[in-house]
């Protein structure tokens, strides 16, 4: 890298695509990236217990769970295929 002006595509790491989708974001130069901060991100650090998330969940919030995995499936027809978790907790 020479310089913060020197564009995006030439910093390693950053091939052709990954320098297309930081254009399409409006990042040309090493400056650009080092000046872009994001506009919101989500705090997902709070830890909900499964059976608690009725009252998350209509507030409309994110929350994180962590739980065991008891079985999984894949229901429906494409194109309207689910895949269907089953989580267990304490």
């Amino acid at each position: 890298m020479k310089s913060l002006s020197s564009e995006i595509k030439y910093v390693k790491g950053v091939g052709p695509r990954r320098a297309e989708a930081l254009n399409a974001a409006g990042i040309r130069s090493v400056r650009d990236l080092l000046y872009y901060f994001p506009r919101g991100y989500l705090d997902l650090s709070k830890v909900v217990k499964i059976a608690a998330l009725r009252s998350w969940v209509n507030n409309g919030q994110w929350v994180t769970i962590t739980g065991t995995v008891r079985s999984f499936d894949v229901q429906g027809r494409q194109p309207k295929q689910r895949f269907v978790l089953y989580l267990e907790d304490e």
